[in-house]
C-alpha cells in the first residue's frame, strides 16, 4: 500500500490527506442524517426523515357504556381521550385494536386470555376513523375517537364470551 500511495502522492503530506478525507467524509454523511432525524430516538422507535416523533397521552373512559356483550347484540362503547403534553401543535393518527394472544381474547375483569372466546367474532369499529387529528400546543384531554365492541353471532357456541369484559388498545403510530 505504501508503494502504491507513494506512486500515486509525491508526498506523505497529500497521502496522509487523503486518507484522512477518505475517512472522514463518511463519519461527516453519517453525522448529517442522523442529525436530520434519521436513526433510533431514545424511546427505541425507529424513524427516519425529518418527521417527529409523536408524543401525546391516550386515556379511555373508566368502563364502556351498553348492555352486556350477547352474540348478534348492541355494541359497547368507550370514548378515547387524547392530550398533547407538547409545546407546539401535534397531527396524528389513531389505530384501535382488540387485544388478543392469538388464539383468545383478554378478559378485563380476569385479567387473563379466555382461549375459547375468539377474536374474530368480534367487530371494533373506531368512529371517527384513524384520522388525521390535530391537537393544538399543551392541550387538555378532548375526546377524539370512539371504539364501539361488538360479539357477532356465528351460530357456534360462544358461552366462552360470557360475562367477557374484552380490552382493545388504542396507539397513536
Amino acid at each position: 500500500m505504501v508503494k502504491f500511495l507513494k506512486g500515486r502522492f509525491k508526498t506523505r503530506k497529500r497521502a496522509a490527506v487523503a486518507i484522512i478525507l477518505a475517512l472522514a467524509v463518511p463519519v461527516g454523511v453519517a453525522a448529517y442524517f442522523l442529525s436530520q432525524g434519521v436513526g433510533n430516538d431514545p424511546n427505541g422507535a425507529f424513524k427516519t426523515g425529518s418527521a417527529p416523533v409523536v408524543n401525546v397521552t391516550i386515556t379511555n373512559d373508566s368502563a364502556p357504556t351498553g348492555a352486556a356483550l350477547l352474540p348478534g347484540g348492541a355494541a359497547q362503547s368507550e370514548g378515547v381521550y387524547v392530550a398533547n403534553p407538547n409545546n407546539a401543535q401535534v397531527q396524528f393518527t389513531l389505530h384501535a385494536s382488540l387485544n388478543t394472544d392469538g388464539t383468545g381474547v383478554y378478559d378485563g375483569s380476569t385479567g387473563a386470555y379466555v382461549d375459547g372466546c375468539k377474536a374474530s367474532w368480534f367487530t371494533l369499529t373506531q368512529t371517527p376513523s384513524t384520522g388525521p387529528f390535530t391537537l393544538a400546543a399543551n392541550a387538555a384531554a378532548t375526546q377524539e375517537i370512539t371504539v364501539s365492541l361488538a360479539l357477532t353471532e356465528t351460530g357456534s357456541d360462544q358461552s366462552a364470551c360470557e360475562n367477557l369484559r374484552p380490552t382493545f388498545t388504542v396507539v397513536a403510530p
